[in-house]
């Protein structure tokens, strides 16, 4: 038993390795030893289809583009997709547009979405063909409101194009959700994100509206100095859960 690689197998599938180990034939012969093998190695397909990633806070409704690349030279009437979100309730599909995609303006397209918001299936058709080299399709997903935050992948699990036997390559997407307190939008809450408050209260930086709402940890829709010290709080152990309200228990001591 052996196993095969191309070296160097960047351009092939599982990194040029054969998915297992190969069994060798052997012939006797009166001089010659004939290895006889047919190598299961397979070059990493042209064509491509991958999801966009996006971010956002919790209450936002946000937009997933599917797109693809199948080639200048390839022409598509109809088009099949099935996509995915493992957002464990943290996500839901709620729709799907068409905007700044490749569709034409005689194309039809249909899609459904589960009752839990994981899946949506998708297919559009057209008389006149399109290539296939851009956004086939937008899904909006909305941030469940007491989201805590991370980031949650989306699959395409299924995609026919045309009725063609087509091999391709396939990236997933998603959606990063803020989490309160994680105005750096790194995943964490550190002393850090109590850090830039501080520096766009006095001017030396600025954050974005997404950074200064989840930065507003005390929850009455301004950010102070206050909040940088809840977060201040938070890391250290003295806060249990963000966002927080002042008074409802102790807090360590602070200047502000």
């Amino acid at each position: 038993h052996y196993k095969f690689r191309i070296i160097p197998g960047a351009q092939f599938t599982n990194d040029g390795y054969e998915p297992e180990a190969s069994i060798f034939v052997i012939e006797s012969g009166a001089s010659i030893i004939t290895i006889s093998h047919l190598v299961d190695i397979h070059p990493i397909p042209d064509q491509y289809i991958g999801l966009s990633e996006t971010g956002g806070i919790p209450g936002d409704t946000v937009s997933v583009s599917v797109f693809a690349d199948l080639g200048e030279d390839y022409p598509m009437h109809a088009f099949e997709v099935t996509v995915a979100g493992l957002g464990g309730g943290d996500i839901s599909a709620v729709g799907v547009d068409t905007a700044g995609t490749v569709m034409g303006p005689d194309w039809l397209w249909e899609y459904y979405i589960s009752d839990s918001g994981n899946v949506v299936i998708t297919a559009g058709a057209g008389a006149e063909a399109v290539a296939a080299m851009g956004s086939l399709f937008n899904v909006q997903f909305v941030i469940d409101g007491g989201s805590s935050g991370g980031f949650f992948p989306v699959f395409i699990t299924d995609a026919m194009f045309n009725e063609d036997d087509m091999q391709f390559d396939s990236d997933p997407g998603g959606v990063m959700v803020l989490g309160i307190g994680d105005v750096s939008m790194n995943g964490s809450v550190s002393a850090l994100d109590a850090s830039l408050i501080l520096q766009h209260l006095v001017g030396i930086d600025t954050l974005s509206g997404d950074q200064e709402s989840v930065g507003d940890v005390t929850d009455d829709n301004s950010l102070s100095a206050l909040d940088a010290a809840i977060i201040l709080d938070y890391v250290v152990g003295a806060v249990d859960d963000l966002p927080y309200t002042p008074g409802s228990s102790m807090i360590a001591n602070t200047d502000f």
